[in-house]
């Protein structure tokens, strides 16, 4: 087997990071594996290290933090990080967000998610949480079938609380995470925002056979909560979450011999919930499960071959809170597989892989929903304490149906590394590769879904409402016990000028008449389309002196928009002084958007339909389809693939006595974004909505970050400087060209939710500071403190109240009145906040009895304000909360 010399970072006993290296190689051979084992004391077979099997390497002890000195702008995080960095559920996601450039959503540290155990948000250089492109063993999991959804999916009519990725990945089943927020290389497509790149553990990573399992846990009995009470809301106590969260891990390694090992890895998390729903206690549930199973062989058939299944489902048992009659399922996650080969050629190193995922995003729940107006009958509303202060009081009742969406990936990739050549007097080294994807996605609503939200209130005494046996969407006036009774009662007719006659009449009242004059129809639907996706890359690293440039080329095509996108992805590094401890970067990159599967799904989708039923001498007739247009029916004709277009400039500076530094700067242009190219036409009896690329923005940010090891203590500390704009087009703030159920009330008027999107700064941050110390205190005692200082902001909340869109014609011609009622939005600054978090981490470490670890991870550890509760308002936000663990290894 040949080894090739390129660069290796070994890792440092008791250290969070890496050293610098003269020699790097990102995948070890499996020589280069026994050689990186020798260091550890043993080969690959297990016996003690000799002369022969060692390659000395010389190695300079600077201490260089996360970010990798190259070129490129990645972090990489090793395993060592990610075990003593503090953590809550284990999700990979929060200890990303400790990068540079790399956002969480506002909502991460809400009283509500602090009971969940989904993937959290996150945006990376000011993109959308799902133009980020996400990798396991290089193997795509991003989830194309709904990424936008994962605040509003749960309360959608078409829609399905999901998220950016197809699965949730627990950090231990990971072995490092690289994560690029600038100059990303050519063989990464498919993003415009950042790449997440996950390498998950394998036996190849053991020096011996081992066994091992972990338990963590926390409550909410275990956390504190400020309950904020701006406008001395009384029902706030109520709502402050009841949760139990157990993490249970298991590891086995067994290495069959030098040439074959197999590993499984297994995390189960669950989160049991009791909430207050209609003032009653309810339970729910959330479980999110990830199994690893790898099989490796070295020096057999090929130089390296990796057999890789990973099981990753996630459970929802959830209601909508405070809707009657809501119990819902929401099934995620799925299965991932792959076969990863690296053979060494003559002249190149050949790698690739075949993967193949099946996710779902589906929900089973009640078939429809229900607003009706609060009143007798339908009075569950006033145990609602959004309703308090609501211009429109309602109840809440039903759910939206059962839909199925699966998504099905299988991917073939190829590299090819090309052995260093002289050419022209310059050394290149060539690395080309390509990309095949076929992407399926299913979505099937087994019936149609009514969804009902425009009530009326019946009040005529001469022609009194009648239901004509409409008994789900209408309610007739009725009585406790007949009007005769109380009549007799009385001893006389009831004559309602009589205080004392209206009151007991008002008593005997069981409820009072109200019906649905239109409701809104989701159509049954089976949609199965497929997306075909192919990409070409090269790129060549040329050494020129002390400039070493990177030149890239990537290309890429589809049958859905047919468009033959070129991207150039060019960088470079000056070595000022020629002993790499000063390098100047800088970089000219193209990233093309993905998502086109979910154009395709929506481009396809037959819309929703009006119903309305006129009303004659108060008895109701039955449902007609309203000659109102139909929902929005979307047409992408000869767009563009939106783009990001990029600069970047940076310095790395290495120093022996005060740690690295690095500054950089960097900008991107969102170009050819797609928008509505105009109002919509009417053709067939539908609303067509034609996209164009008149959409636009920017963002640009300054990182600083710097790293240090003073002894058995590392510190970090990085801050970003950011700005995000984007354009929207005219017509989309228009209320009358979108659907009804992308309006919303934001300060007072009917606008959309693209409108609104443009208002709220989420993931618009101005400043970011994000720090760690890590400290060894003795050889069994070790601390991790991480913070985060975020710069006040503003953004738009939902209240939680409903109120009348207003009069809007085209909804329904036919009916007395064309209002709807629709979610209301205002307008908060939040505070600036700094927020602690700790880890402490006690071994005892036994050649007999084997290896126990205690822990304790500590979230907000001086139990500071999160000021997601703006001033004035009422509401509950999270404050200090206990992690503990143990586990036990056995080597």
């Amino acid at each position: 087997m040949r080894l090739t010399a390129f660069p290796v970072y070994l890792l440092a006993s008791f250290n969070l990071f890496a050293l610098q290296a003269e020699e790097t190689q990102s995948e070890p051979s499996a020589k280069l594996n026994n050689i990186t084992q020798c260091i550890r004391g043993k080969t690959a077979e297990g016996k003690p290290c000799t002369d022969e099997n060692v390659e000395y390497i010389h190695v300079r002890g600077r201490y260089i933090g996360p970010e990798v000195p190259e070129i490129q702008g990645r972090y990489h995080l090793n395993r060592e990080f990610i075990d003593r960095v503090p953590k809550t559920s284990g999700d990979i996601n929060e200890i990303i967000a400790l990068m540079p450039g790399v956002q969480l959503s506002e909502s991460a540290l809400s009283a509500a998610e602090s009971q969940e155990i989904r993937a959290k948000e996150l945006s990376i250089s000011g993109g959308q949480p799902w133009q980020t492109g996400f990798f396991l063993d290089g193997v795509n999991f991003n989830n194309r079938i709904d990424p936008g959804s994962y605040s509003g999916g749960l309360t959608s009519a078409n829609d399905v609380r999901g998220g950016p990725q197809a699965f949730t990945i627990n950090s231990q089943i990971v072995e490092s995470i690289d994560v690029y927020d600038s100059n990303v290389p050519a063989e990464y497509g498919d993003f415009s925002g950042g790449v997440v790149a996950v390498k998950s553990r394998s036996a190849t990573d053991f020096i011996d056979n081992t066994f091992g399992f972990s338990y963590r846990t926390t409550r909410s009995d275990w956390g504190n909560y400020h309950i904020i009470n701006g406008d001395l809301d009384t029902n706030i106590a109520s709502r402050v979450p009841l949760f139990e969260k157990n993490s249970y891990s298991a590891q086995g390694v067994y290495k069959i011999n030098s040439q074959h090992a197999i590993m499984v890895n297994a995390n189960y998390l669950e989160s049991l919930i009791s909430d207050v729903s209609l003032s009653q206690l309810v339970e729910t549930k959330r479980t999110s499960t990830n199994l690893l199973v790898k099989y490796s062989m070295r020096d057999v058939l090929l130089d390296q071959l990796d057999f890789t299944v990973t099981y990753a489902p996630y459970e929802d048992h959830n209601l909508l809170k405070n809707v009657k009659d809501s119990n819902m399922i929401v099934d995620g996650g799925g299965l991932s597989s792959s076969i990863n080969f690296r053979e060494g050629l003559s002249f190149a190193e050949l790698s690739g892989k075949l993967g193949f995922t099946r996710s779902e995003n589906s929900r089973q729940a009640p078939e429809h929903y229900y607003i009706w107006l609060q009143s007798k009958g339908k009075d569950w509303g006033s145990l609602d304490p959004s309703n308090t202060g609501a211009t429109t009081l309602v109840s809440k009742e039903g759910g939206h149906g059962n839909l199925e969406k699966t998504q099905t990936n299988i991917s073939f990739d190829s590299d090819l590394n090309f052995d260093t050549v002289k050419w022209l007097g310059l050394e290149h080294q060539l690395k080309a590769g390509m990309n095949l994807n076929l992407e399926r996605m299913q979505r099937i609503r087994d019936k149609d879904s009514y969804n009902y939200n425009a009530v009326r209130q019946h009040s005529s005494n001469i022609n009194p409402l009648n239901c004509n046996g409409y008994t789900l969407d209408c309610v007739e006036l009725s009585f406790f016990r007949p009007l005769s009774e109380l009549e007799a009662e009385l001893g006389e007719p009831l004559n309602f000028l009589n205080p004392v006659h209206v009151a007991l009449y008002g008593a005997n009242v069981a409820s009072t008449p109200q019906y649905f004059e239109s409701r809104i129809v989701y159509p049954e639907e089976n949609i199965d389309e497929q997306l075909f996706k192919g990409a070409l890359y090269l790129t060549d690293q040329l050494a020129i002196g002390k400039l070493t440039l990177n030149l890239g080329l990537r290309y890429n095509t589809d049958n859905f928009f047919k468009n033959h996108n070129i991207a150039p992805r060019i960088s470079g590094g000056y070595d000022v002084f020629g002993d790499s401890d000063t390098l100047l970067t800088f970089g000219a990159n193209r990233y093309y958007d993905a998502g086109l599967l979910t154009y395709k799904i929506r481009e396809v989708q037959t819309p929703y339909r009006t119903e309305y039923r006129p009303i004659r001498s108060g008895a109701l007739q039955g449902w007609l389809e309203s000659s109102a247009d139909s929902d929005v029916r979307y047409r992408y004709v000869n767009v563009k693939t939106p783009y990001n277009d990029e600069i970047t400039l940076g310095v790395k500076q290495a120093t022996d006595l005060f740690g690295t530094f690095s500054v950089k700067w960097v900008k991107r242009w969102k170009k050819d974004q797609l928008a509505a190219a105009a109002d919509p036409i009417l053709e067939d009896g539908y609303r067509y909505s034609y996209q164009d690329n008149s959409g636009s923005g920017y963002s640009k940010r300054l990182s600083l970050s710097w790293s240090i090891k003073l002894g058995q203590h590392s510190l970090w500390a990085n801050t970003s400087f950011s700005k995000n704009y984007s354009n929207n087009n005219d017509y989309e703030d228009n209320p009358d060209n979108v659907p009804v159920d992308e309006l919303v009330i934001y300060e007072g008027m009917l606008t959309t939710k693209a409108s609104l999107n443009r208002v709220n700064t989420n993931f618009g941050r101005p400043t970011i500071v994000n720090f760690g110390w890590t400290a060894d205190w003795l050889d069994n005692l070790d601390t991790s403190l991480s913070g985060t200082f975020t710069e006040s902001y503003e953004t738009a909340l939902h209240t939680g109240n409903y109120a009348s869109s207003g009069e809007i014609s085209r909804l329904c011609p036919e009916c007395e009145s064309s209002s709807v009622l629709v979610p209301v939005y205002r307008r908060v600054s939040l505070a600036s906040r700094t927020m602690y978090n700790l880890a402490v981490r006690y071994h005892v470490q036994s050649e007999l009895l084997g290896n126990f670890k205690i822990t304790a991870d500590i979230s907000n550890l001086f139990d500071s304000r999160t000021y997601l509760i703006s001033s004035g308002s009422s509401g509950i936000e999270t404050g200090r909360q206990f992690w503990l663990g143990i586990s036990y290894d056995l080597n």
